[in-house]
């Protein structure tokens, strides 16, 4: 894949006489190297989802929620879909994985009420700060759905950009 810009830029750069020719070849030979690259791309996700699967590899966040949740004490562990989402949030959290909390806050927004209802409580009883966050997350994205209808009266869906939290 990174050859094939490097190629097109070449063949409008190179003075050869029959130029249109080899700006048409060099287009075609990239189209092939971009398609053979996709497929090897695809082949290399499924060899190394398979090994994950096998565990031949880990995965380094995986393999830390997964470590933090099974240490949790029985008194603790999730009964439902909703807690099960707010212990991985609180597990991310634990672990260090800012990124991945910020990631998995801003997916609870789409949830169901219910579930969303669930693992915010399951938050707010383990993990303060990211219940915080989230609270203020879910303000402003029912505040940006309001604030952006559709023609139609129906809410329209939020950008990405609109579900950043204000500095």
């Amino acid at each position: 894949m990174g050859i094939v810009p490097a190629l097109v830029f070449l063949s409008f750069v190179v003075p050869l006489n029959g130029r249109p020719w080899v700006i048409i070849i060099t287009g075609a030979m990239c189209a092939v190297l971009l398609v053979q690259s996709t497929a090897q791309s695809r082949s290399a996700y499924n060899i190394l989802a398979n090994a994950a699967y096998l565990d031949y590899i880990t995965i380094p966040v995986a393999q830390a929620v997964a470590d933090f949740l099974d240490n949790l004490a029985p008194r603790i562990r999730p009964e439902n879909e909703g807690q099960w989402i707010g212990s991985f949030v609180w597990a991310l959290q634990q672990r260090g994985f800012f990124e991945e909390v910020d990631d998995a806050l801003h997916e609870m927004l789409h949830l169901d009420e219910s579930i969303r209802g669930d693992a915010q409580a399951y938050l707010e009883v383990h993990d303060h700060d990211s219940a915080d966050t989230f609270a203020r997350l879910l303000h402003y994205f029912s505040e940006s759905k309001t604030r952006h209808p559709s023609n139609s009266g129906q809410e329209t869906p939020v950008s990405e950009s609109d579900q950043e939290l204000p500095n």
